[in-house]
């Protein structure tokens, strides 16, 4: 009886575990989604506009494709060579 009661412990321990890493796993594309919109914000911070900022808020591809789309955006209004871009160069 003592046995049966400790396997269903471990089986209850294993499953709660099982659970934990399946979680981590569904949840990590969200957690470096959001990590990632984080250190765009904070390292581009200073150089948005708040029409840059309300279009980063809304955007719903990956970072690295919005800072490519600013950066095309300043080149193609400003020059290709403007030192202004610069600063979107991240």
């Amino acid at each position: 009886m003592n046995i049966i009661r400790k396997l269903i412990t471990m089986k209850n321990f294993v499953t709660a575990i099982a659970a934990g890493i399946i979680l981590c796993v569904f949840a990590s594309p969200f957690v470096l989604d959001m990590y990632s919109r984080y250190t765009t914000q904070r390292g581009l911070g200073p150089v948005l506009t708040e029409h840059d900022r309300v279009a980063l808020n809304y955007w719903e591809g990956d970072m690295a494709s919005f800072i490519s789309f600013i950066l095309a955006r300043c080149k193609q209004s400003m020059g290709p060579d403007a030192k202004a871009c610069q600063a979107y160069s991240y």
